[in-house]
């Protein structure tokens, strides 16, 4: 809200600028299109008219934010540079968590920002933990509601690290090994494949730039901190990927087994409810509720909650016509990076934002917390406008970097 305030009292700079630049303009005119069907896409007879309502007026507001922020877009290194300080505070409440092996008592001081952490025990049921003979190994919370959760953000500060590498050496460096290690501690799968399939995805595009030299330490780096990772916490890892046989008293195998067939169970509820509700789905935030009502005559032991896939969460909540459209922001937004590849408009920080979006979208298919938490839905959406506008990052950096060399002629270019 203080952004789109803020924007509003400048002016609403570059608002007839946006206009001209078809890309840009299709993409918030779809935006808008999918926020309104958000909000009429449900009916008299959603489930939970409440927090379907409450949701979707959200929304209103995450679009007006993505729009001042594609229309007056601020400087890419310090949008990367505020990520990276944000995921460091996390690594440092995080990492202090599994080291204590419980919360650290700080409820009172972020209860004050509007934030909290949550009171952590190994042993208490419903804490997140990794079990490996027989030992009860806490996952990392931080200030989020799920390790899961915490681990998208450890993902986003490892791109953040690599775009600021060139810029920020020393803070990418200490961004880099805190985000990594906090990554690895939740033991989130989908998250250690995101980083895989971004790593990849960012690989491919700074070769194609032939601009390989001045990342080689981090491969080292990426290197060192895995292989202390897997001597410290071997026993974790062979449990929580399947590399080791159960325990002799059966409660490690019967703790995964019963996450995996939990998910599975979300699973067979989407498909069902999709064919319930094909059209204009079960309402935005819905999900949870109809899995809740749907198990409350099911023999099975379990609590209602979201199909843990994204693209099946929006599939059935919006129906296949909010599904086209939000499938339609995702193609918009290849179809521009593929402008920037042919324009030569990728910058080192632009191809670090391009890799976190695809990991992010790999990480879609295991979660859902990048659509049905709105502060994870804002950051996709974010980081969706800042590609689409990325040759005016580009060229804000640019005008940055040549005010600094009439100042200091011999530095050299970061972009």
């Amino acid at each position: 809200m203080l952004a789109i305030a803020a924007w509003i009292m400048a002016g609403l700079p570059n608002l007839r600028q946006t206009t001209t630049k078809p890309m840009r303009l299709l993409w918030i005119l779809l935006l808008w299109q999918l926020v309104i069907w958000i909000r009429i896409s449900y009916g008299n007879d959603v489930l939970n008219a409440e927090v379907a309502f409450n949701q979707s007026m959200t929304w209103f507001i995450i679009a007006a934010f993505i729009a001042t922020v594609i229309i007056h877009p601020p400087p890419l290194r310090w949008l990367l540079l505020a990520l990276a300080v944000g995921v460091m505070l996390q690594a440092m409440i995080g990492i202090a968590q599994v080291w204590q092996q419980s919360s650290l008592g700080i409820q009172s001081l972020t209860g004050s920002i509007g934030i909290r952490e949550l009171t952590l025990d190994p042993q208490v049921s419903g804490v997140s933990v990794v079990q490996a003979e027989g030992q009860r190994l806490l996952r990392p919370y931080g200030i989020s509601s799920h390790p899961n959760i915490l681990s998208g953000y450890a993902v986003i500060g490892c791109f953040a690290a690599l775009g600021l590498w060139r810029w920020k050496r020393g803070v990418a460096l200490i961004c880099l090994v805190g985000a990594g290690w906090l990554m690895l501690l939740t033991f989130s799968r989908a998250a250690f494949g995101g980083v895989v399939i971004g790593g990849v995805v960012w690989s491919l595009l700074t070769i194609l730039a032939h601009d390989w030299k001045p990342y080689r330490a981090v491969i080292l780096i990426a290197l060192g901190v895995g292989l202390i990772f897997t001597a410290v916490y071997a026993p974790y890892i062979a449990v929580r990927y399947g590399f080791s046989a159960p325990d002799d008293t059966g409660e490690t195998s019967t703790f995964e087994e019963f996450s995996a067939a939990n998910r599975q169970v979300y699973l067979e509820q989407a498909a069902q409810l999709s064919q319930d509700h094909p059209w204009r789905g079960v309402g935005i935030g819905n999900f949870a509720w109809e899995s809740a009502w749907l198990l409350d005559s099911d023999w099975r032991d379990m609590q209602g909650d979201h199909v843990h896939h994204m693209y099946w969460l929006v599939r059935v909540e919006l129906g296949w016509i909010g599904f086209g459209l939000f499938v339609g922001l995702l193609l918009l937004t290849c179809v521009s990076v593929a402008l920037h590849l042919r324009q030569q408009t990728i910058s080192p920080m632009l191809r670090a934002v391009v890799a976190a979006w695809i990991a992010w979208l790999g990480m879609g298919f295991f979660d859902h917390y990048f659509w049905s938490q709105m502060g994870m839905a804002t950051l996709l959406f974010l980081l969706m406008v800042i590609i689409v506008a990325g040759e005016d990052h580009l060229t804000i950096d640019a005008s940055h970097e040549a005010g600094k060399k009439i100042q200091n002629p011999s530095l050299p270019s970061e972009i």
